[in-house]
């Protein structure tokens, strides 16, 4: 039996009725490939109300990119009906299932697009994918929106505020790092106290508390003091060494550069046996540590060593200060850490260099939050690692033009955002509409689900003192193991993920309650109400999946029973086990047919 090959490509970009392919024409010389699709039906919903059966009004001819079919760039056409309806009296445009309102880009098109700028350069993107940068920074723009949205900042503690410089001269943007999951939280133009606030304003916006923000680790920014002085007054502050640290190479190469302007007789003396560029040497030399040294500012900082300059005095309290803090690092105390600290800063006082008098005062001022930041080793270790991401998404948003694209591209990089990274909705194009719609909401919820778990792991007393987290007790794999089976598969995917895996929580949630029940503590009630919630809205998550297994069941002309067993064992997935929570399982769509064939099956 042949197939047309309109009937091919209709299967092949998994159009369903009334949407079909009509035509298809290749074009070798331009490899380029076109599909005409047309919309077969005469009547029509509203686009609008959903009033059923209403007249096409007139049909506007829209194009799409699509993903290329092997060399050939592929273009989708289709003349869009728009509905006149005579319920609501509007004239409405049909929404196609293969592409958002508005975007001349299919969703696997943008799917794609998205996941090669989060590893590469944009415009690195945009060639591979030929179309202009432009178009790539719009729906990163798009999309960072949408899923930010959809972010919960519910139980952040631990922040780190910094700046970046956007281009040179004084551009600069204020990032904000949540350092226990090390993600991006918060990025603005700007670096005065109102980005500490306006940061807070956006952490209530996600769900956050300020109040239960316990720690910021910061530079010495009198801005970034004041601002959380005022939007997170409970918060203690440290001060993370790295800041400190350049703070004193900065006071150092005052020292040296005054040195050579005013006695440069004197610096030429005690450099003479390094060379003719000992000087340019001797700048680096003293910025490197001396693992890094190349063999001329080895014989520049022998030579400065050897001397009685100032600069020499101004290198040795330099890499005093990074001993204290590589000390601190090892005996983890406060009054070492204290003591050492003060024992440096009335070196730096009897130096008689003018910068590092002001840098030992400085750090004088803010004394309790430098030694906190010499304790806190592992916030300063996530600060490092955060700049270290941020200068990567610099590189990569390279000609982003403006500050928002910028920020775009942080945000896509460093936020780790959930919300970006559906798999039902980005893997399978071609769905109805409704279909991403219900998958955005199952990930809101399962984001809620995760932070209302999480704090209640948190708060459960672990010795010495501190609560539990996530992922501090082992957990089995088998729901995404079954993801990495099915994704080649819809069909399976929405039989045996939602509709069997998730579904074993509807039977196995009330059990785990009733053992809460008997426990009877505190805890134990608390994690009750958790699970009532999770168990509300899994229901309507395996609804999800039974509603869209059946009618892609439908589609196909599949039996849903005689294929879900069928499915069982193609992908050699768990069979349900009793007891059944016959209850929520209906409520879920299972209908009594199949939960008489799951008892008797077992």
């Amino acid at each position: 039996m042949s197939i047309g090959v309109e009937a091919l490509f209709t299967s092949a970009l998994g159009l369903a009725p009334p949407w079909e392919v009509q035509d298809v024409q290749l074009d070798t010389a331009r490899k380029r490939i076109d599909f005409e699709v047309r919309c077969s039906a005469g009547l029509l919903a509203c686009p609008a109300c959903g009033t059923a059966g209403q007249k096409v009004h007139d049909r506007l001819r829209r194009s799409w990119r699509h993903l290329d079919f092997f060399q050939f760039e592929a273009w989708l056409h289709a003349e869009v009906p728009r509905v006149a309806c005579g319920g609501c009296g509007k004239t409405s445009q049909l929404e196609v299932p293969w592409a958002r309102p508005g975007s001349g880009f299919t969703a696997a098109f943008e799917a794609l697009a998205l996941a090669l700028c989060r590893e590469l350069p944009v415009r690195q993107a945009a060639k591979l994918l030929r179309c202009a940068d432009k178009q790539l920074w719009r729906r990163i723009e798009f999309y960072v929106e949408k899923a930010r949205a959809l972010e919960s900042f519910a139980g952040v503690e631990v922040i780190g505020i910094d700046e970046t410089s956007l281009r040179k001269g004084q551009h600069y943007i204020t990032v904000v790092h949540d350092l226990q999951r090390k993600r991006l939280l918060y990025a603005t133009e700007g670096r005065d106290h109102q980005t500490v606030l306006d940061f807070v304003a956006d952490l209530k916006a996600h769900g956050g508390d300020p109040a239960e923000v316990r720690h910021i680790c910061m530079d010495m920014s009198a801005a970034y003091a004041k601002g959380a002085g005022l939007a997170l007054p409970a918060a203690a502050i440290s001060y993370d060494h790295f800041h400190a640290v350049a703070l004193a190479v900065e006071a150092m190469d005052a020292v040296r550069r005054q040195e050579v302007q005013d006695e440069p007789q004197a610096v030429a003396r005690a450099l003479q046996a390094a060379g003719p560029k000992a000087k340019r040497q001797l700048m680096w030399g003293m910025r490197r540590n001396p693992e890094s040294w190349s063999t001329a500012q080895w014989q520049s900082m022998h030579s400065l060593q050897r001397s009685t300059l100032k600069s020499a005095r101004a290198w040795a309290l330099k890499m005093a200060l990074r001993e204290v803090y590589a000390q601190a690092r090892q005996h983890n105390d406060e009054t070492l850490a204290r003591r050492d600290l003060q024992a440096w800063m009335s070196w730096a006082r009897r130096s008689r260099l003018a910068p590092m008098k002001q840098l030992a005062q400085t750090l004088k001022t803010k004394l309790d939050g430098v030694v906190r930041g010499m304790l806190d080793h592992r916030s300063n270790a996530f600060v490092e690692s955060m700049n270290g991401l941020l200068q990567q998404a610099k590189r990569a948003a390279r000609g982003f033009r403006t500050a928002k694209n910028f920020i775009a591209v942080a945000y896509l990089r460093m936020s780790k955002l959930s919300n970006l990274a559906l798999d039902a909705v980005w893997r399978y194009p071609g769905m109805p509409a409704d279909f991403y719609r219900d998958w955005w909401r199952v990930a809101a919820e399962e984001a809620e689900h995760f932070d209302a778990l999480r704090q209640h792991l948190r708060a459960l007393p672990r010795a010495p003192g501190t609560g539990w987290d996530y992922g501090d007790f082992q957990a089995h794999d088998g729901l995404w193991t079954m993801c990495e089976r099915t994704a080649g598969d819809i069909v399976a995917r929405m039989a045996l993920v939602p509709r069997t895996l998730e579904a074993r929580g509807l039977d196995a949630t009330p059990q785990i309650q009733a053992k809460l029940a008997r426990v009877g503590t505190p805890a134990a009630r608390a994690l009750q109400a958790v699970l009532e919630v999770i168990l509300r809205d899994e229901v309507g998550h395996v609804a999800i999946g039974n509603r869209w297994y059946c009618w892609l069941c439908e589609r196909a002309g599949l039996q849903p029973l005689q294929h879900y067993q069928h499915l069982l064992q193609q992908y050699a997935a768990p069979r349900p086990r009793p007891p059944f929570n016959a209850t929520a399982r209906l409520h879920a769509g299972f209908s009594a047919a199949e939960l008489d064939w799951l008892q008797q099956a077992t």
